[in-house]
């Protein structure tokens, strides 16, 4: 079932998995609601009734309208306001503009909803987002939905699909790579084995050193030694830097050790992960409030080839950079689906969203080719759609 209050979808439970909301409470809010809202508006009584009348006697003699919101509406009716332009005079129609706005702010009644009706769309992440990096195209739009992560291992890219915190990426950012691991685990022996080495070399060195009785070889053997001393330490620290990043490799987990970074700086825990089996993909939440999406490109909607697009990501910590580039083809691949693009794919931007002029997302942005310039691919939207069921 998905949540009335955030759209989370779970099993038929009690109670809302990612916001806590109790289903029952909601369901009996709800009906007292619509119950409240089904009887009939007060008549304000007699002291009402009189008020109403002497306002009305006063507007006629002044020659205005009066405006009469009826209890519990939100809106002006467009027929009032029509009514009481018409007791206005042909010369003052022509200066004067009235909008639908104008006359909600002008309707004190109504000044609440119109507020509320502006700001709508600019709530909760969306809004937060909107004010520390404003938009003023369909590709910043994109940028404020895309995300940092960052691993004990490493950092990638990611975005949201919709306003309830679910975010897509590849699987490579959020999972380690066993390969990986076994290269890292590979390198780290070698490099103990020639640091033990040159521990042994140097004990030597240092024995002998007294037995040398020509005093300028002597002094050259003691400055060798020194800088070789210098060295065995540095490697030393970088062996265990690099032992280090391999333990936490080994054990790290993304959905307790990753964290989703906005463009505002805004850390996030992550809530729920799935990966794909199949596929590059995963797809992560965090708990917040409407935060703002890139939605999909249409089959109709696709570029053609050499059409421009655009890839937003944090190549080498370089957070929430956007490239252009054009369309190369679209590509299968062992029985897999590629938009091949010429737009740069660097290490930080896997996981990002490879999006349209108008800023709907055409694909995930996952590898390159070796030794090459200009050739990237992105996973279809399609194929993601296929692997989590986001957009049926």
């Amino acid at each position: 079932m998905k949540c009335p209050k955030c759209g989370f979808r779970q099993g038929d439970v009690k109670e809302c998995q990612k916001c806590g909301l109790i289903f029952a409470k909601y369901e009996a809010a709800q009906n007292k609601k619509q119950r409240l809202s089904q009887q009939p508006a007060e008549a304000g009584g007699s002291k009402g009734l009189s008020l109403f009348l002497l306002l009305a006697i006063v507007a006629a003699a002044l020659g205005v309208g009066i405006f009469i919101g009826q209890k519990g509406t939100e809106t002006t009716s467009v027929e009032q306001a029509d009514t009481s332009l018409s007791a206005v005079s042909e010369t003052e129609k022509e200066k004067t503009v009235v909008s639908e706005d104008v006359s909600l702010k002008a309707s004190v009644g109504n000044a609440a909803a119109f507020q509320q009706r502006r700001s709508a769309g600019t709530s909760g992440l969306v809004g937060q987002l909107e004010e520390f990096s404003p938009t003023h195209s369909p590709v910043e739009v994109a940028r404020n939905a895309t995300v940092s992560l960052v691993s004990p291992w490493g950092s990638g890219s990611g975005f949201f699909i919709d306003s309830h915190g679910t975010i897509i990426t590849n699987r490579h950012v959020v999972e380690v790579d066993n390969l990986q691991l076994g290269k890292l685990q590979q390198e780290l022996r070698q490099f103990n084995e020639y640091l033990e080495n040159e521990r042994r070399n140097l004990t030597m060195i240092r024995k002998r050193v007294p037995d040398i009785q020509d005093k300028a070889y002597k002094d050259q053997v003691l400055k060798n030694t020194a800088l070789r001393e210098r060295e065995y330490k540095s490697n030393k620290q970088r062996y265990e830097k690099l032992n280090e990043r391999f333990q936490l490799m080994k054990d790290a987990d993304f959905a307790r050790d990753g964290k989703v970074v906005l463009i505002d700086g805004t850390e996030y825990q992550v809530s729920t992960l799935q990966v794909s089996p199949e596929h590059d993909l995963a797809m992560i939440s965090v708990y917040v409030y409407n935060s703002p999406f890139i939605k999909p490109a249409t089959k109709s909607e696709w570029p053609a080839q050499g059409e421009k697009v655009f890839t937003i990501g944090s190549p080498v910590g370089l957070r929430h950079t956007v490239t252009s580039g054009v369309i190369s083809g679209y590509r299968s691949y062992d029985g897999k689906e590629y938009v091949q693009i010429d737009a740069p794919i660097n290490p930080g931007n896997s996981g990002g969203p490879l999006i349209t002029e108008t800023g709907k997302v055409l694909g995930v942005n996952t590898m390159i080719i070796k030794n090459t310039q200009g050739i990237g691919f992105a996973i279809p939207i399609e194929t993601v759609d296929q692997a989590f069921s986001i957009y049926r």
